[in-house]
């Protein structure tokens, strides 16, 4: 891998590592929402909790362009920036590049004001899906940028995982973000001896696995009974914590917004992770180029679309809003259950919605304990009421909904999370991508009898290439 010496070229590259290897480089409205000053306490059960709303809860609303993120994710990012001279200067050495002044370049980043994307370079990891082969190629490449690895930096590529800034993940690589980050951001090789040990000693299908849905059914009931609608995601995502996540009471009570309380996170030394998932507009339907897609970090829920760009504290998903001003009006914590989530970025169940034929052994399995919305993550919609008005160009697809439909985040073939590190305002110019996807596979079975062959980048462009979209740039 190479770094090019001059701040100009550097910046807006993107490299592509398929399962073969990837990297490309690229080209507010309104006060933030206010933001618990003291870690929530967890809930006592996997069903959230009504709590009293803190005033001016509401939705931030980033009309201007390039469209702000919020100023918890920006805090986070612009203080792991000015943290990682000692870094920089530790990998820049090791790479040993002809004719290149290590000390010239920091001084120079540091008396400007060291601002990612601006002052120095804004590197993100953008993760797709693939079922379990996904998760661990994805955790053999991040663990050769590891500079905990030795042989990494004896290979000169360790470091890197440190000073990227951010990484998104949907599907199976959301899995590998969300376990990791429960974990204290620990090496993979640990988290394949850990958290992931059960993963690989028994299959989903196995008596293993199946001989807990009753438990899970009990505890998804507790979230029934406390009045929210569930589904097999529902199910899904307990599942999922069980195999994946190392906690005793598997993953149970288990938040996104937890992960702030991990130290790793508090010292800002890892990239900043993003969950991803895709909003369907009914049951029987298939996600689009503009279905909007979902981040979900330790900070936020944010939805960047042409017709709105808005985030909500993480803490409080499920709340309730006003659809004309965006106020809470009714407010839940323990919504951003870390398996759910997981469960919601990896719905491949959702490919089965209206569709005829035989059903998975865990489809079966699921039906007979969740009736309804079978197929759907279903979240309150905070969003509603958002991107409806005259000014608003185009219509938010979302705007009128009472509840989101969230599927895979790949189901509109945008199996690698590029979108998030477009946002103008995160000025991520390097995306390292690694691509796992299933290209070209059975419909029945999206995640086999295929390879990546790029679909997932050509998609993206030709996303952008859209009215809306033209506050975007990408890689030619």
């Amino acid at each position: 891998m190479r770094m090019h010496h001059t701040r100009s070229t550097w910046r807006n590259t993107l490299l592509w590592v398929p399962i073969i290897f990837n990297l490309c480089q690229l080209e507010s409205q309104g006060a933030d929402s206010s933001r618990p000053t003291a870690a929530i306490p967890p809930p006592r059960t996997y069903a959230p909790e009504r709590v009293p709303c803190p005033e001016n809860l509401g939705v931030r609303n980033s009309s201007a362009y390039p469209w702000p993120a919020s100023t918890a994710e920006q805090a986070y990012v612009s203080s792991k920036a000015a943290k990682s001279v000692t870094t920089w200067e530790a990998y820049l050495s090791r790479v040993n590049l002809t004719g290149f002044d290590v000390q010239a370049f920091l001084k120079h980043s540091t008396r400007n004001g060291l601002v990612p994307g601006r002052d120095l370079p804004n590197v993100a990891f953008s993760i797709s899906g693939g079922g379990n082969r996904a998760l661990l190629y994805a955790a053999s490449i991040l663990d050769a940028f590891d500079t905990r690895n030795p042989h990494a930096n004896q290979a000169r590529t360790g470091g890197i995982l440190q000073l990227a800034n951010f990484a998104s993940g949907l599907s199976a690589s959301s899995w590998l973000l969300a376990s990791w980050a429960e974990a204290d951001f620990i090496r993979f090789t640990e988290m394949a001896e850990t958290a992931w040990r059960s993963t690989f000693t028994h299959d989903w299908y196995s008596w293993k696995s199946i001989k807990h849905y009753p438990r899970h059914y009990r505890d998804v009931q507790k979230k029934k009974k406390a009045g929210f609608r569930v589904s097999m995601v529902d199910i899904w995502g307990r599942a999922l914590s069980r195999n994946l996540l190392n906690d005793p009471d598997q993953g149970r009570t288990l938040t996104m917004s937890s992960t702030r309380q991990k130290s790793r996170y508090i010292d800002q030394s890892v990239p900043f992770p993003i969950l991803l998932a895709i909003s369907k507009q009914k049951e029987g339907t298939d996600p689009d180029s503009e279905s909007p897609i979902y981040e979900f970090t330790p900070e936020d829920i944010n939805v960047w679309h042409p017709a709105v760009n808005a985030s909500f504290p993480i803490d409080y998903l499920g709340s309730q809003t006003n659809g004309l001003t965006g106020k809470a009006e009714t407010c839940v914590t323990g919504f951003d259950n870390l398996g759910f989530l997981m469960g919601a970025s990896s719905n491949l169940f959702s490919y089965r919605d209206g569709k005829e034929g035989k059903k998975s052994i865990v489809s079966r399995i699921a039906s007979v304990f969740v009736k309804g919305r079978f197929y759907e993550g279903l979240v309150p919609n905070l969003f509603k009421g958002q991107g409806m008005g005259p000014t608003a160009g185009k219509r938010f697809p979302d705007g009128e909904r009472d509840e989101l439909l969230l599927a895979d985040g790949a189901m509109a073939q945008e199996k690698l999370p590029l979108f998030p590190f477009l946002q103008p305002s995160r000025m991520v110019d390097t995306i390292i991508a690694l691509d796992s996807a299933v290209d070209g596979g059975s419909p029945k079975d999206p995640n086999q009898k295929g390879y990546p062959d790029g679909t997932s980048m050509l998609r993206t462009s030709m996303k952008l290439q859209q009215e809306g979209y033209r506050g975007y740039k990408f890689t030619k």
